[in-house]
């Protein structure tokens, strides 16, 4: 019995250096996961918090298609045309 003790107690000796030195491949292979899982899911709670945060765009009021409309056969520009076309879209007359 006293055999036992001492081969066990000779084993000890060195404690959780010689476990380490068993499972060198094992603990590399885990520091290395842990390593490069920590950006991935910094980002993944970094982009879920983010959406959160984010407020709602103004309301834009209405535009305006009557008065553009006047405008542009009073004014007949380039621009006025444009700015007609922009609020024909706006307005959801018109659609790509």
């Amino acid at each position: 019995m006293s055999n036992i003790t001492t081969s066990t107690r000779a084993g000890t000796k060195n404690g959780s250096g010689l476990w380490i030195k068993k499972n060198r491949r094992l603990l590399l292979t885990i520091a290395l996961i842990l390593f490069f899982s920590f950006p991935v899911i910094y980002l993944i709670i970094k982009t879920s918090s983010a959406a959160t945060t984010l407020q709602t765009p103004p309301v834009r009021q209405s535009p305006d298609v009557a008065a553009m409309e006047r405008i542009a056969v009073v004014q007949p520009t380039t621009e006025n045309f444009t700015n007609l076309s922009l609020v024909y879209f706006r307005a959801g007359h018109l659609t790509i």
